[in-house]
């Protein structure tokens, strides 16, 4: 419940982050105009490297209107919030990373495997 309002006050006070109250998790088809102007506005080095690398693609994962309902998916609305308290912040933060990093491409894993024989032992 604080939390909410906490991301309550982040889009009607400040103005930063979408419409709150929705359970969506995609955006528009239509919004990747809209995406990479935001990441532009994003002060962060990764938001430069989706941009840089041209990373923001029509994608359903992402960008679906079917699974859009009222309001799509919480995101950065690209204005610079100017005095945000500490709970304020710390959310706002949260909302800005999962929408950059959505747009990165898939972890690669290595496996190393190492087999050790110790000497006098079978």
């Amino acid at each position: 419940k604080r939390t909410l309002q906490i991301a309550q006050a982040l889009y009607e006070r400040h103005k930063a982050i979408t419409y709150p109250r929705t359970d969506s998790r995609a955006l528009p088809e239509d919004y990747l105009p809209t995406v990479r102007s935001t990441l532009g506005k994003i002060d962060n080095p990764f938001a430069r490297k989706v941009l840089d690398n041209n990373w923001v693609k029509p994608n359903k994962r992402i960008f679906n209107n079917a699974k859009v309902g009222d309001h799509f998916a919480i995101i950065p609305t690209g204005a610079v919030p100017r005095s945000l308290d500490d709970h304020e912040r710390a959310l706002f933060d949260m909302v800005t990373k999962r929408f950059v990093a959505v747009f990165f491409p898939p972890a690669q894993y290595e496996n190393t495997t190492r087999i050790t024989r110790v000497e006098g032992e079978p």
